[in-house]
């Protein structure tokens, strides 16, 4: 992959780190979760951010949606190639937490057992 085309990949990433971010923490959550759905109104929001995420933190936070929160994520995204809070949902939860949670009584602490003591992901 050329360095151009690498960089303009990065806000592509982000919006599907974001994504799931969103789609783990209201599986994770047991009332309705606001996050969730800003995490989500971010992804939509990334498309107004330079393609390789290269701006100031002052100017992210101009754009409508994306607020403190997701330029933290950002900068952590461009540090480290990932993000913290996905990595711990996914190593409590199975993968297909966000499709399970769908299921009649499926609460956040089942789904945690399913992970713990069956290894469903």
């Amino acid at each position: 992959m050329t360095e151009s085309l690498a960089v303009g990949v990065k806000r592509r990433v982000m919006g599907g780190l974001l994504w799931r971010l969103a789609d783990m923490v209201r599986a994770a959550e047991t009332r309705r979760s606001f996050r969730s759905k800003a995490f989500q109104r971010a992804v939509w929001s990334l498309d107004h951010l330079p393609a390789d995420l290269d701006i100031d933190r002052a100017d992210a936070l101009d754009v409508p949606g994306i607020g403190p929160g997701v330029v933290s994520l950002i900068d952590e995204y461009l540090r480290r190639g990932g993000l913290d809070e996905l990595d711990e949902l996914e190593g409590r939860f199975p993968r297909e937490a966000p499709r399970l949670r769908r299921l009649p009584r499926m609460t956040p602490r089942i789904l945690g057992e399913l992970k713990a003591e069956v290894g469903v992901e």
